[in-house]
């Protein structure tokens, strides 16, 4: 771990090799003798390098703009850390902003933690079989589940489509995923969605208005993607939503327009100020809005995160 003061100091620094050895062996300071250290050419000495062989001065601007490169690289990397970014340890280095669970040592250790984002699908997170499959909001909403899930031993999925979100958490003991749409949005035909059917996760095809939490003890985390706006009274689904887990992950379209009978939407035009009319006394820990690319007015999606005690 690097020792910021460390970093600070190093950066005072125009010797680029004593920097180095202040970030990486913080307390040791500074062994080696002046004569030892690169020393920053003066005016003069720049003067009478013009008389030397040109080997020398390239040699001497090359070593300059060394120097120069990397004090540079250390005070940008002082000023990303100063931006307070949390990071999980992986291949990727997935970075969040000032999340307020973010994991800890022991998370970033977890084998099983790791092993589900090695094989997670990045950029093909979504329902397999429709056009949102390759959407960058299911990573977004991957990434989220990570930092505020590290810990969670218990997982329900409200609204979960046939092929539910869930099956990438597998970091998770317990997975509920309760679906009480039918095949088709507005289809009033009392068929319900068949789930494919996997041996670590709980299908439950209920009203989840209707559903009881088993032993009425909360779930660790929720996931509710692209339902709220579906239902005719968000306000009492979202306030259940979020009384029913420790930590509620809740997404919708933001700010969409009408889109008629393809979306069937039942309200409209949702912004984080109408989700916070809904949710309270609640008010969500964070919120990220994710654009996707083309063209058009319904790019946009929002998650918000909320915790209980």
């Amino acid at each position: 771990m690097v020792n910021r003061q460390s970093l600070r100091s190093a950066t005072d620094e125009v010797d680029p090799e004593d920097a180095r050895r202040r970030i990486l062996f913080p307390g040791v300071g500074s062994t080696l003798s002046s004569a030892a250290r690169v020393q920053r050419p003066s005016n003069a000495s720049v003067r009478s390098s013009l008389d030397d062989n040109s080997s020398v001065r390239l040699s001497k601007v090359v070593l300059a703009c060394t120097a120069a490169l990397s004090v540079i690289s250390i005070r940008m990397a002082l000023q990303i850390w100063d931006k307070d970014m949390i990071m999980i340890a992986s291949p990727t280095m997935l970075r969040y902003p000032s999340l307020s669970n973010a994991p800890d040592a022991s998370h970033q250790s977890s084998p099983r933690l790791i092993e589900a984002l090695k094989n997670a699908p990045i950029g093909s997170l979504g329902p397999s079989g429709t056009n949102r499959k390759h959407m960058r909001y299911y990573d977004t909403l991957f990434y989220t589940t990570m930092q505020y899930g590290a810990d969670a031993k218990s997982i329900i999925e409200v609204g979960c489509a046939s092929d539910p979100f869930l099956k990438h958490l597998g970091w998770i003991d317990q997975r509920t995923c309760v679906a009480p749409y039918f095949v088709e949005y507005g289809n009033d035909s009392g068929k319900y969605v068949h789930l494919n059917s996997t041996s670590d996760i709980k299908k439950v095809t209920a009203d989840f208005m209707e559903y009881e939490l088993p032993n009425d003890e909360k779930f660790d985390l929720l996931l509710c993607n692209q339902v709220l706006e579906h239902v005719p009274k968000p306000a009492s689904f979202m306030k259940k939503l979020i009384a029913s887990a420790k930590t509620s992950i809740i997404s919708v379209p933001y700010n969409w327009g009408d889109c008629g009978e393809t979306c069937n939407h039942k309200t409209h035009h949702i912004t984080i100020d109408q989700l916070k009319k809904w949710s309270a006394p609640h008010v969500p820990v964070y919120h990220k809005i994710v654009e996707e690319e083309g063209s058009g007015g319904n790019r946009k999606r929002v998650i918000v995160v909320f915790e209980t005690l």
